[in-house]
């Protein structure tokens, strides 16, 4: 499901004919939300979570690829952006440095979709800003429920404030569509999908597996062909995408067997899309400034040949950040103050 979400995003930033390939983001954001909660619930019912212990999982999966794209970005710009872009530039390293650039980007942008937004080579790091501070939120509300010996009643918690979200998402983005777009209260929504998964019990029966899981991937290619960039967005028509992903993960909860998985599911599970689901981080990471620089620099316009050869080349960084950062450094054998100091001393130097 991530190597779907994440080869949507790409095609769309690279102009490859997926108009509503952006809603890709909005996948990631079911899984988060699922994969997330599934994590603190086992450790909470284990006596084994603690927010320390859940802040280094993320700082070790988050952050050590993002100041590697972040420093390569900046001595890119240096080369090729205007001194006023590149003082914006400075200004969304502020913001990501303190799980903040979705604000920046929502006051400093008209659209997410306008032309020049899409040359600012971090405008990606919205959605991580918007990740981080639910991280933040998330656990000290699960914690709260099981300190007042409320976790019983977590699902219905989750339930409630997804629902609110939503509503304030579809208020919103009548009227203020690009808050809506940018910030927290309208997304939360997304990720509380997955979180709502999380807490539901598995369902048993194969048949309504199978049509959840085909009636979520056509909700998905439903959005990925039919949406483009003039569609009024989050709001209601976030709900296709954010509904077939979280029915393809609930069809999938609970089966130990792929060769028992429902068709869509089987299909999902092939080797190269898992391949390419491993690598979405930095895929995603690395696609949008190298996109972008080729944009500014023109060497994308009007040529399919050449897109396709920028893909390649995210492509093979990916694998080589994947490889070389992003697994190494999640590793527990690497001490985690050295990590913790890594993270420090990069956020003083960008900011």
């Amino acid at each position: 499901l991530r190597a779907l979400a994440v080869i949507g995003v790409i095609l769309f930033h690279a102009d490859l004919g997926l108009s509503g390939g952006f809603v890709g983001v909005d996948v990631f954001f079911v899984i988060s939300g699922f994969l997330i909660t599934s994590l603190i619930i086992k450790d909470i019912k284990s006596n084994q979570f603690s927010l320390s212990g859940f802040w280094e999982r993320r700082a070790r999966r988050i952050f050590p690829a993002l100041y590697v794209v972040t420093i390569t970005t900046i001595g890119l710009s240096y080369l090729f952006l205007l001194p006023k872009d590149f003082e914006i530039l400075g200004g969304s390293v502020i913001g990501l440095s303190f799980f903040s650039s979705n604000i920046f980007f929502w006051k400093n942008t008209n659209s997410y979709f306008s032309g020049s937004a899409e040359e600012m080579p971090l405008l990606h790091t919205w959605s991580l800003s918007l990740e981080e501070q639910f991280y933040i939120i998330v656990p000290i509300v699960f914690l709260l429920l099981f300190k007042w010996r409320q976790f019983d009643k977590l699902f219905w918690v989750i339930s409630a404030g997804t629902l609110l979200s939503l509503l304030i998402s579809i208020v919103g983005t009548t009227h203020y569509e690009s808050a809506s777009f940018y910030l927290l209260p309208t997304r939360a929504w997304e990720l509380g999908a997955g979180s709502i998964i999380a807490t539901s019990r598995p369902i048993k029966s194969y048949r309504l597996r199978t049509i959840f899981s085909v009636f979520g991937i056509l909700s998905i290619l439903f959005s990925f062909i039919f949406y483009d960039r003039s569609s009024s967005f989050p709001g209601l028509s976030a709900v296709p995408p954010v509904l077939g992903a979280a029915l393809i993960i609930w069809s999938g909860v609970g089966f130990g067997e792929i060769s028992r998985l429902p068709i869509v599911l089987k299909v999902l599970s092939i080797r190269p899309l898992v391949f390419i689901g491993l690598l979405s981080y930095s895929l995603y990471l690395w696609h949008y400034p190298i996109f972008a620089f080729a944009r500014i620099n023109e060497f994308t316009q009007g040529s399919i040949i050449r897109k396709l050869l920028i893909g390649i080349l995210v492509l093979l960084i990916s694998i080589i950040s994947y490889y070389f950062v992003e697994r190494p450094l999640r590793k527990k054998s690497l001490n985690f103050r050295y990590v913790l100091i890594g993270v420090i001393l990069s956020t003083i130097i960008l900011t």
